[in-house]
């Protein structure tokens, strides 16, 4: 059960990072720049979860005109706003 916790957050951590990349520098970024937004080193990883995360529906890949950048759907958009809102929950929360 915490492998599917773990992946789930890492999968969060993605999204996040390229919606947070995308309104940045006003276009998609690369494999590298993910990685280094979200602390992972290899490129394969990234790679594998930007696999993932298209495969899920939560991103886009490979669309005409821009092939390296990865697009937030309509379901990765509604998770980064819900982990953003949860986040926001917890930082109001008492100690």
């Amino acid at each position: 059960m915490q492998m599917v916790d773990t992946l789930a957050r890492r999968g969060r951590e993605v999204l996040a990072a390229i919606d947070a990349l995308w309104k940045r520098k006003g276009y998609g970024p690369s494999v590298r720049e993910i990685g280094a937004e979200v602390g992972m080193e290899s490129t394969n990883t990234v790679h594998r979860w930007l696999v993932i995360l298209d495969e899920a529906g939560y991103i886009l890949r490979g669309m005409k005109g821009d092939h390296r950048a990865p697009r937030l759907t309509e379901k990765g958009r509604a998770e980064v706003a819900t982990q953003g809102s949860a986040q926001r929950a917890r930082e109001r929360a008492p100690p």
